[in-house]
């Protein structure tokens, strides 16, 4: 029915709600501008009777009859492989849409934003809830009237999004937060940091240690920009070590972000928790 690339055209204009420019949407998709006209008129094809994304040479483009759309889907051979990533992939999706969020969404919402049902949303929030379930101090507040949410520490929902995140997912669309594709580029200066420190202080990190730790720290820049909460301590003494200080000197020479004494305190954690381990260097010397 849709190819990937279609199906985020039709979220991104779903998600935006009113006339997007072909040149923004263009970029958004990261396609040409010629190639987004090619895909929205072999998607108005399919529905000959009303093209469902309108064009105007001044505005840019709009989804209409969106509901006939997600019906199709709904139905259709594609939902198959558009939810190939099972329950589990589904229930993270979720779950860094709850993340995401600065207060209570509803069931509804989600369903629209993943090209859903509201049962199959219901379904995997059960699993939502078992990821979540291995954090301490994170539940998830349902309210009748408002929807739900994830009730947590801002620490506690980093880390959750550290371990939640998928690499070949696209949030940007899905969350309808254009500024979430800047972690890609975080994590690409952070990694040329991190790797140069770690060899300098002598410590060692597997491989998923050190993927975490860089995302650890991408996600913190990324909520702080975005105005997410603040962090708040849990302990407050506080003796920062050499590697976080020249960890944070760079970051923000490099990325021009500065972590504040409680973001610096819970890297320190992160070091410490992540599996990496600080060589002898007496056993080194020998």
């Amino acid at each position: 029915m849709f190819t990937e690339r279609q199906f985020k055209i039709i979220a991104g204009l779903k998600g935006a709600g009113e006339w997007v420019k072909g040149s923004i949407l263009a970029e958004t998709i990261g396609v040409s501008v010629k190639t987004l006209q090619m895909d929205i008129k072999k998607i108005n094809e399919q529905y000959q009777d009303k093209p469902i994304i309108l064009s105007n040479n001044r505005l840019g483009y709009l989804l209409d009859c969106s509901d006939i759309i997600f019906n199709d889907i709904q139905n259709s051979e594609d939902k198959k492989e558009l939810n190939s990533q099972g329950v589990y992939g589904r229930s993270k999706q979720i779950l860094m849409l709850l993340l995401f969020e600065k207060d209570y969404i509803k069931i509804g919402d989600i369903a629209d934003k993943l090209f859903l049902s509201k049962s199959t949303i219901n379904t995997n929030l059960a699993q939502v809830r078992r990821i979540i379930e291995r954090t301490l101090g994170v539940n998830i507040e349902v309210s009748a009237s408002r929807g739900i949410r994830i009730q947590a520490s801002e620490n506690r929902k980093r880390i959750i999004c550290m371990k939640a995140m998928e690499n070949k997912v696209d949030y940007a669309t899905i969350l309808g937060i254009d500024e979430f594709n800047n972690i890609y580029y975080y994590e690409e200066i952070l990694s040329d940091i991190i790797s140069k420190l770690f060899i300098e202080y002598d410590i060692i990190a597997t491989g998923e240690s050190y993927k975490d730790f860089i995302r650890f720290l991408s996600i913190s820049i990324l909520r702080s920009k975005l105005m997410f909460e603040e962090v708040e301590l849990e302990n407050n003494d506080i003796d920062i070590e050499d590697l976080v200080i020249e960890i944070s000197s760079k970051v923000k020479d490099k990325i021009n972000y500065v972590f504040s004494n409680s973001e610096l305190y819970y890297i320190q954690l992160r070091v410490q928790e992540l599996n990496l381990i600080k060589k002898k260097k007496q056993e080194n010397q020998m």
